[in-house]
């Protein structure tokens, strides 16, 4: 009996030795919709277990020289950034705007994830996560590269790191480096962008040549004047080649001063570089709205709905021009798709003059009928 238990065990972990060694990896483009589902379901705290901290934290912290025990108490308060990050997305997101897999992109010979992040007032950002394979074969995030801030949360965070080590070695001008980026940063907090443009000049040609000094350099730029603006865009594409951080900074700026046609071609630099973004087509309408460009504006709009069904900035276009134009039966098909596939529910639509019409059609009895419950 105890022979045929053994044996019966031994075929057991057999099974299950085979299984595991046979069980594929979960591929980057699987985590991404995975993590998505995580996200849209609000489970932060399993979203967040996707991060291999230790690697994270070996990113910051490696070969910065640190007193006894400061390193593992930098470390430790970075055991909840990943929540946190979330956390404020999910915050940022509200309640009409997304955080949204697109699909994967080739950076630097890797295929990494790219999320689309549009925050509740409209803003744009893209996230591409870097991803490393744990020994179960489940994909992890290692690291999150920002367009807006043109640098990994990694880099961000590393500089926080060398400042707090120099600092408390009380040797903070070993690094002169961390001096200049807090002045930049400083004058630019204080909308002193004519001082912002003199700190860099002023800077050695090895700190001009970091990225994230440049892009400070162009956002200020953009604040003083056209010359200054054009000469830093110029200069930092020399240095890092057409860059989306860059892009996605102009696009207002242009679009302030009604230069539609660099606002329309900073949207498609952006466009190449995350490989491709349906949004992008919502933001053209607008931009075409604004340059009296109307007739562009429905189809652009449209091939943003085809290209992303559940793209309510889209919808709520077509929504806009259908009530104006007083087409109340396709206006009763997009209410009810907006409220089925988009996440939204019109609230007392009624006392909104745009919807006043519609209230009192009859599309508006079925729209009361057919709506989902709550």
């Amino acid at each position: 009996m105890k022979y045929r238990e053994a044996a019966a065990a031994a075929v057991l972990i057999g099974l299950l030795t085979m299984a595991s060694s046979s069980a594929r990896a979960e591929t980057p483009d699987e985590f991404g919709k995975r993590l998505n589902g995580l996200l849209d379901a609000g489970k932060l705290s399993e979203a967040s277990a996707c991060w291999d901290m230790p690697g994270f934290i070996d990113l910051v912290t490696r070969n910065v020289a640190a007193p006894p025990g400061a390193q593992q108490g930098f470390a430790k308060g970075l055991g909840n950034l990943p929540m946190q990050l979330y956390g404020r997305l999910a915050q940022e997101r509200g309640a009409t705007g997304s955080y949204k897999y697109l699909h994967m992109v080739k950076r630097d010979g890797e295929d990494r994830p790219i999320f689309r992040f549009i925050t509740d007032q409209g803003l744009l950002n893209y996230h591409e996560l870097i991803t490393v394979s744990d020994a179960q074969g489940s994909t992890k995030v290692r690291d999150l590269y920002v367009y807006i801030t043109g640098e990994t949360i990694g880099q961000t965070v590393r500089r926080q790191y060398t400042r707090v080590m120099l600092e408390q070695a009380k040797d903070i001008a070993a690094d002169p480096s961390v001096k200049a980026f807090d002045d930049l940063n400083a004058a630019r907090a204080a909308n002193d962008h004519a001082k912002v443009l003199a700190i860099y000049d002023a800077l050695p040609p090895k700190l001009k040549k970091e990225k994230a000094f440049s892009i400070i350099r162009v956002s200020s730029a953009m604040n003083v004047d056209d010359a200054a603006y054009e000469r830093a865009l110029v200069e930092h594409i020399n240095m890092f080649g057409q860059d989306a951080t860059v892009s996605l900074m102009s696009i207002d700026l242009h679009l302030l001063k009604k230069d539609y046609a660099r606002a329309m071609a900073n949207l498609d630099e952006v466009d190449k570089a995350v490989g491709g973004d349906p949004y992008l087509d919502v933001m053209r309408a607008n931009v075409c709205a604004m340059s009296g460009e109307k007739d562009k504006v429905i189809p652009l709009a449209k091939r943003a709905l085809e290209r992303e069904p559940t793209l309510f900035p889209a919808a709520d276009i077509i929504l806009t021009d259908a009530l104006e134009r007083k087409d109340y039966v396709l206006s009763l098909e997009l209410m009810l798709r907006i409220e089925r596939e988009m996440n939204f529910r019109f609230g007392d639509y009624a006392a909104v003059p745009a919807f006043a019409e519609f209230a009192r059609s009859p599309q508006n009895e079925q729209f009361l009928a057919q709506r989902p419950k709550q």
